[in-house]
């Protein structure tokens, strides 16, 4: 026999015979090291534990050769924060702590970090059973821990499977297109409406945008622009299946009061007549005369004011500030 070697205990034969015969499995979970205390050992059927463990942990991984199916490979990673002994044995266990497989190899020394070496330990069992499907791996998978050729693999067959989809997106979006439809792109894309329902504002043209109403007070159907009439409703004017849209052609628009008191009494899109605030006029007179019959009857003093004189009307229609003509828009 080899001088190194790994072999099934009597429990662990027992073990497979007896969920060969029932059509059960055998988890295995643990995997130990052990030092043997101190010198080399030899494994034996016998065995239920090693001669001087020092160390144990769930398996990493288990898996059946490729070119042997009765052959399983169990591995088990000792961390780099872990050591300070040799390792002489081996031992795997089930799920109900049992050692199931039990083997040696040659004195391997395992440092601790504090020693100034940072080295993990992967120790591999081959377990040849009769059938390899009576064996299950039982693992906490937050615990298993990858080696850094494992991490490296991965990452590089990652970055290696992202360099192919992008590759792949990029001729399929980029390659196909020509010059004429990148150019056409922008105008081409739908963008998400991000101007709210019955927004008004004023535009420097005299052409209604696409989505946009001039505000005429122009009758409308309710089903036609349903979206339009959810907002303003009927505030201003309704008829059968027909609501109005604001006049405000000719108009300056005020701020809603809503409880400040400023414009109070004013209801929500109603319409306010034009009003000049009540005041008085004060005229002055520097030199006072009468003249004709009667003229005894009439007294002014010079320099006197008065707040009862009419002035002569002068101005337009209206009153108003400065202004410029543009046209309101609402948003439907």
């Amino acid at each position: 026999m080899a001088d190194y070697f790994t072999i099934l205990t009597s429990q662990g034969k027992a073990a497979v015979a007896n969920a060969t015969a029932l059509g059960t499995a055998i988890s295995i979970a643990e995997m130990a090291i052990g030092d043997g205390g101190g010198a080399a050992m030899s494994p034996t059927a016998e065995m239920t534990a090693l001669v001087n463990e020092v160390y144990r942990a769930e398996i990493n991984n288990i898996a059946v050769e490729t070119e042997s199916p009765t052959i399983m490979r169990v591995e088990l990673i000792v961390p780099t924060t872990v050591g300070g002994w040799t390792a002489r044995e081996v031992g795997v266990f089930d799920d109900a702590g049992r050692l199931f497989a039990v083997g040696n190899f040659p004195d391997t020394y395992k440092p601790q970090l504090s020693e100034g070496s940072a080295r993990e330990l992967k120790v591999v069992v081959l377990l040849e059973v009769t059938e390899s499907g009576v064996v299950n791996l039982s693992v906490d998978p937050t615990i298993v821990l990858a080696t850094s050729k494992y991490v490296d693999d991965a990452l590089a067959a990652l970055e290696q499977l992202f360099t192919e989809q992008m590759n792949a997106a990029l001729d399929e979006s980029v390659g196909t297109m020509t010059p004429e439809d990148i150019g056409a792109a922008p105008a081409n894309h739908t963008h998400p409406p991000d101007t709210p329902t019955g927004t008004v504002v004023a535009i420097a043209g005299t052409s209604v945008p696409d989505g946009w109403l001039e505000c005429d007070g122009a009758s409308l159907s309710t089903t036609s622009y349903a979206g339009l009439y959810a907002v303003i409703g009927s505030v201003f004017g309704s008829g059968t299946d027909a609501f109005n849209l604001p006049d405000l052609r000719g108009e300056f628009l005020r701020g809603w009061d809503h409880g400040r008191g400023v414009d109070s009494g004013r209801n929500f899109g109603s319409y306010q007549g034009e009003a000049f605030k009540s005041h008085n006029h004060a005229a002055k007179i520097p030199n006072a005369y009468c003249e004709g019959p009667g003229r005894g009857l009439i007294y002014m003093t010079p320099n006197a004011t008065t707040t009862s004189v009419a002035t002569t009307a002068v101005g337009g229609t209206e009153t108003r500030p400065r202004n410029r003509a543009l046209m309101f828009i609402i948003k439907y």
